[in-house]
């Protein structure tokens, strides 16, 4: 069973904050250097992104932290 608290888009290192460490995570998790569990791969699962995780889900938490994007949440 899931912890919902611990969802938060954007939230890949699962600290409760998001900050370019999150997009870090991301990056080296698709260079294969970490390793993510299931409550990672979720948070970094941000809006306008495919439902894979690819090198977009780090750039959308970056334009996230630069204040050119308002939100991580996906829309549906």
């Amino acid at each position: 069973m899931f912890d919902m608290s611990i969802f938060k888009a954007g939230d890949s290192d699962l600290d409760g904050n998001i900050t370019i460490v999150d997009a870090t995570v991301i990056q080296k998790y698709l260079a294969k250097a970490q390793e993510i569990n299931d409550y990672q791969r979720y948070n970094m699962l941000v809006k306008d992104c495919e439902k894979s995780i690819s090198i977009a889900n780090a750039t959308v938490v970056q334009k996230y932290l630069a204040k050119i994007i308002d939100t991580l949440e996906y829309e549906s």
